[in-house]
């Protein structure tokens, strides 16, 4: 894991934590043993989790759908559409990018504006 600063976003603080949630465990329940690490990176506006899951060009188009849950996967595939709801709801972003088996999920948010006394503008 790689954290390159403490993350400031808008939004339900449990929602996130659902969203996040999903996809690390995800990453990890996807990732076969010989297909190397499970990497999460932590930005300001951005939360990124990456793995090698092995999958073939027609399971990754089904992947990108919401409609493929694999056929070694546990759980009821729900996950991934999960994380796209919370998202919609919140005003963040998901985008999911297979490439090669590599599967990299991001969920990003607008920056938060704050005052410099710690208040919030837009509330």
């Amino acid at each position: 894991m790689k954290r390159s600063t403490n993350p400031s976003l808008l939004g339900h603080p449990q929602a996130f934590a659902i969203a996040v949630g999903n996809l690390v465990r995800n990453a990890f329940e996807h990732t076969p043993h010989d297909q190397g690490p499970v990497s999460v990176r932590i930005d300001q506006h951005e939360v990124s989790v990456s793995n090698h899951s092995g999958l073939e060009v027609d399971d990754a188009e089904e992947l990108s759908k919401w409609r493929s849950r694999g056929s070694e996967t546990q759980g009821f595939g729900l996950g991934l559409g999960i994380v796209e709801r919370l998202c919609e709801h919140n005003g963040w972003t998901f985008t999911l990018d297979v490439n090669r088996g590599a599967i990299d999920a991001c969920l990003s948010w607008e920056p938060r504006h704050l005052h410099v006394d710690g208040s919030n503008p837009d509330s």
